[in-house]
């Protein structure tokens, strides 16, 4: 077995899923989606997924030390989807960034991530990062999203696609802003072809079209 997808795993016991991942170490794509009995025996399981290049556990009742575990994650993932599981904060991205695999695809939708979170996840995946999902994460800033995007020493090969629907709904002074827009502007209009600012009630006509402007036709 290479592929395995549960969603809605509501009665799936813990040493089932670890059972079940024991008998297929070669498995390249795994998905857990609200399978609420997980826990360190699962974790046990994923960690002998040494092959694994896709992994997502959304809706998860996972702690955080569980998600902070290096080994975890695969040296070889390209695509990690940890949305919606509210354990998720700044410790998951520096486990994740030990591991040292080749990410080019990550969805930290509605969870806990701040500004560290998102530096070290620059540091780490800058080379082969290519999509962002940042959906209601409710404690990145407009200075966390301009560390984020700035190229000093040439660490970020920024993305062509980045979600932060939601985010503007933030708590004060934490709120997506035009401001968030003009860090874009500058320092990804050659490569950014996607962007979705759904809900951010900060972001104002004059802010999408200095990036419309400046982006060009891609």
């Amino acid at each position: 077995l290479e592929v395995l997808s549960v969603s809605g795993g509501y009665v799936l016991e813990d040493k089932a899923i670890e059972g079940i991942l024991k008998k297929n170490p070669g498995m390249k794509s795994l998905s857990l989606n609200i399978c609420p009995l997980m826990g360190d025996e699962s974790a046990k399981g994923i960690s002998g997924l040494q092959a694994l290049q896709e992994l997502s556990l959304e809706n998860c009742s996972i702690g955080s030390g569980m998600l902070s575990n290096p080994a975890l994650y695969s040296m070889n993932l390209r695509s990690v989807s940890l949305a919606c599981t509210g354990s998720v904060d700044d410790g998951a991205i520096q486990a994740l960034s030990e591991s040292r695999c080749p990410l080019e695809h990550l969805n930290l939708s509605k969870t806990n991530i701040t500004d560290v979170g998102l530096f070290t996840l620059r540091q780490f995946a800058g080379p082969t990062l290519r999509s962002l999902e940042l959906d209601e994460v409710l404690d990145v800033t407009n200075e966390g999203m301009k560390l984020f995007f700035e190229p000093e020493g040439g660490v970020l090969q920024l993305g062509k696609y980045c979600d932060f629907s939601g985010a503007g709904n933030g708590k004060d002074g934490q709120r997506f802003t035009d401001k968030a827009l003009e860090h874009l502007a500058k320092y990804c209009k050659s490569s950014l072809t996607n962007l979705d600012v759904s809900f951010c009630y900060k972001i104002t006509d004059k802010g999408v079209g200095h990036l419309s402007s400046e982006a060009g036709k891609q």
